[in-house]
Parts: C-alpha cells; structure tokens; sequence
C-alpha cells in the first residue's frame, strides 16, 4: 500500500512538472499572450534560381571541378586582380547527358572561364544576386554545349545549375 501512494505521489509530480514546463515553453514561444505581436510574420519569397521540372529516375549530378579565374582588375575598386575558385554542379535525369558532360567538359569549362571573366565586376561582389545570375549562365551554357554535343538530348538537357563553392580573394 505503501508504495503504491509514493508511485502514484511521484506520477503525480511527474506529470506537474511536464505540465508547467509545457505552459512555460508555450508561453516564451508566444502562444498564451493576449496582446497582440508587434512583430510581423513575412513569407519567404520564393526564388527561382534554375528550372524546375517533374521527372521520374534518379537524379544525377556532374562537376566541372574546381575552377580557379582571375579576375579583370576592373572588377575590384583599388585596380589590382583578385581570384575566383568556383565550382557547379549540374543536375540531370538524363544519364546521356551526364556521359556526354564528361566528355565535352573542357569546353564547358572554357565558357565559363569565358562568361566569368564577362561578369567579373558583379562576381567580385559576391552578392546573392550574382551568384543566382551566373548559376543561370552557366545552365544556359551547360545545355548549349551538351545538347550541340548530342543531337538526340533534348535543348536542356539539365534541370538545374547549383555554386557548389565560390571563394574570392
């Protein structure tokens, strides 16, 4: 009988403390106040940085593999050259267009060495803004080079260009 009453005394007290631990989260969360927030909730915008498309398979990816570029000296403010180390992924569902990548990634690589050096003042920012423009390049010209490779891929053979790393100095 004894031990009856301390088991059921401690249940008790467990579920005490797991109610009043519940009250007070919900109540730092903001849950249980009257008043009205000043602070206001804003949704996410959402950001379109390649193509989405509906496929079934497996999703492959391709590099180009560490890129290092320098930069026009017009791109910094004091004149002098700075350097880009980037590297994209490309991802497919298309496994052709993945051989095909490998074997035509020279001149891929050679694009946008090209298309870096072209937007080099933007790139040396290294705003988001930038980097979700020259993704988009680097799509277009990904596709261009592949599907010219191929005549049996389709003009975008890829679904979506991804800066896998980006490091200025």
């Amino acid at each position: 009988m004894r031990k009856t009453v301390v088991f059921a005394l401690g249940g008790l007290a467990l579920l005490v403390m797991l109610v009043g631990d519940g009250v007070a989260a919900a109540w730092a969360l903001g849950w249980l106040k009257s008043e009205p927030s000043t602070v206001t909730k804003t949704t996410p915008v959402a950001r379109k940085l390649t193509r989405v498309t509906r496929h079934k398979g497996k999703i492959e990816f391709v590099d180009t593999g560490k890129m290092v570029v320098t930069l026009p000296s017009s791109a910094s403010a004091d004149g002098s050259q700075g350097y880009l180390q980037i590297e994209i992924s490309f991802a497919t569902y298309n496994k052709n267009a993945a051989a095909v990548f490998e074997s035509y990634k020279p001149m891929v690589k050679a694009s946008l060495i090209s298309a870096v050096m072209e937007d080099g003042a933007q790139l040396a920012t290294g705003s988001p803004a930038a980097k979700r423009h020259f993704a988009q390049t680097a799509l277009a010209i990904a596709d261009k080079v592949v599907s010219r490779g191929d005549a049996k891929l389709p003009a975008a053979p890829f679904a979506g260009a991804y800066i896998t790393d980006f490091i200025l100095q």
